[in-house]
């Protein structure tokens, strides 16, 4: 069994590009990667000059509130420790960017209604990604859980997309005459506080490893 837990870019209004990062582990590392980020985050917290909750990407990324004392290149060094943590624990990752504009711009007026949000069309994405890659390992055994930030107002939209996923999402992954649709992801997505799952907190700075480097 695989558990990807992903976070979303798109917080402020204004923003051009809403990216979707998923952090994928397979369930025989995923003790020892919850027990090794503890570790790390007691590293990154003993830099960070208030008590420290949770690492937010964007914070650390822009220097906002307490990061705005911890030196650029400290900042940039925790997004170095995580990528080669990820790396270094052979977790892998699921990416959606979506254009806002484009998306909005090219979306027909009898689009389904579900997947005109922004934020519900990244989630489809990042399943579809992992059902293509998945349904194709020769050792895989059980399902992938799909785990979110916590997001109550999207939560029962995903489910039944992900419980009835549109015809059309079959040629993503070329779904075979007798096979079920999105058999590789469990039907239902959880969802689950940032600050209570460190995977989570990862996915959350590997945003901001896809835009520039914080001055």
């Amino acid at each position: 069994m695989k558990f990807c837990y992903a976070d979303e870019s798109l917080d402020n209004a204004g923003e051009k590009v809403q990216v979707m990062v998923g952090i994928v582990a397979d369930a025989q590392r995923l003790n020892r990667s919850r027990l090794e980020f503890s570790e790390i985050f007691a590293l990154v917290e003993g830099k960070y000059p208030e008590a420290l909750k949770e690492l937010k990407g964007s914070r650390i990324f822009y220097g906002h509130g307490g990061w705005r004392d911890v030196p650029p290149e400290i900042r940039k060094a925790v997004f170095k420790l995580f990528c080669e943590w990820i790396d270094e624990r052979k977790h892998s990752l699921a990416l959606a960017a979506i254009d806002i504009a484009s998306f909005k711009a090219r979306l027909p007026e009898n689009y389904p209604d579900p997947l005109r949000d922004l934020w519900l069309a990244g989630a489809l994405h990042i399943a579809l990604q992992l059902q293509k890659l998945h349904q194709t390992l020769k050792k895989n055994k059980g399902h992938t859980v799909l785990i979110f930030d916590e997001n109550k107002a999207k939560a029962d939209r995903l489910n039944e997309v992900l419980f009835a996923p549109p015809a059309w999402t079959e040629t993503y992954y070329e779904k075979r005459k007798k096979q079920a649709p999105l058999d590789e992801i469990i039907d239902s997505a959880f969802f689950t506080k940032s600050h209570h799952a460190g995977l989570a907190q990862v996915a959350d700075c590997s945003l901001s490893c896809f835009a520039a480097t914080p001055s």
